[in-house]
Formats: structure tokens, sequence, C-alpha cells
């Protein structure tokens, strides 16, 4: 469930939208969400199951972990554009979007100036890939996602059925600096 709890989290802070938002939807208090970010507070499966139907009305969808995948966050394409076809530089390398960066940041409990540091980047460029700012090298961004996969992270590109995916790792398998 930890792992949930994170992932809560981080679809809240893509969307940006306030613990009392979300409090407010699930009929309980921001204490009471702040808790379950965190891990420290369990609730009913009846408000995690409105949050999860909050969160997929806009958007970020929860796939549940199964023997083979771990838990993971699916985004409509309205949130997370599929790459672009006819881009040339997409032959190599396809830029992940902002929102599912900062989820995995996010997810992974870290601020932007940690994963930067660990990324061996620019706090600066974590923030302006995190905000899709095409004006950013692509190479930053492939640093920034080689360091989420070297952490336990999969980012996978949209087909048909699905937009963009994040699988997160357990916690205990996180390296934590």
């Amino acid at each position: 469930m930890e792992t949930l709890h994170r992932l809560l989290r981080a679809a809240r802070e893509v969307l940006n939208l306030s613990q009392s938002d979300v409090a407010k939807t699930a009929n309980v208090s921001t204490r009471t969400i702040a808790r379950l970010e965190t891990g420290s507070g369990m609730v009913s499966f009846k408000v995690l199951t409105r949050l999860r139907d909050y969160f997929e009305g806009l958007g970020v969808g929860f796939v549940a972990p199964t023997e083979k995948w771990d838990w993971c966050l699916v985004f409509a394409p309205n949130l997370a554009p599929p790459p672009e076809e006819s881009n040339p530089t997409n032959r190599l390398y396809d830029p992940i979007p902002g929102r599912v960066l900062k989820a995995a940041r996010v997810a992974g409990g870290w601020r932007q100036e940690e994963i930067a540091t660990r990324a061996g980047i620019g706090h600066t460029t974590v923030r302006r890939l995190e905000k899709d700012d095409v004006t950013v090298r692509p190479e930053l961004a492939y640093i920034l996602q080689k360091k989420f996969e070297d952490d336990g992270f999969r980012f996978v590109k949209p087909d048909e059925s699905n937009g963009w995916r994040l699988f997160i790792p357990p916690l205990a398998r996180q390296a934590r600096q």
C-alpha cells in the first residue's frame, strides 16, 4: 500500500491540486489526505476508491501491481501528449512529458533540487523540464530519465490503448541519498 500512497500524492501534484481540493472531493479532512500521502494514516477502501475515481476522471489513472509489474500511473493524452512522429529528433529519443517526470520525482519523494543533484543537472533544468520547456536540450531530459530508470522507474510510451505509463518501484528498492 505504501506505493499507492506515493502515487496518490504524485497524481495530486501533477494535476496542480491542493490537499484541501482533494479532501473536499473525498469528503475527508485535509489532515487525512496529508496522513494518507505520507503513509502515516490509513483510510477506508471506500475513500481510496473515491480518490482513485476522482484522479482518473481528471486524466491520471492507476494500475495495480501484478506478478510482472509494479504500480503504474497512466496519463491521458491531454495531460501527457504522445511523442510527435514527424519530429526527426524522436528517432533516437522520445522526450518524456513534464507531468510524467514530475510524477516520478514526487513518487520518489524528492524535491527538484535533490533529484537534480542526483542526476548531475541544475535544479532549474528539472523545473523547466517539468513545465515542458521546449528550449531545454533533449540530452538533459535523457540524463534525468536515466537517473529515474537507474532507481527502478520505468517509462513506457503511449500505444493504441494507453497513454504514457510510469511504473513505480517499491520504496524499499529505491536508492535514497
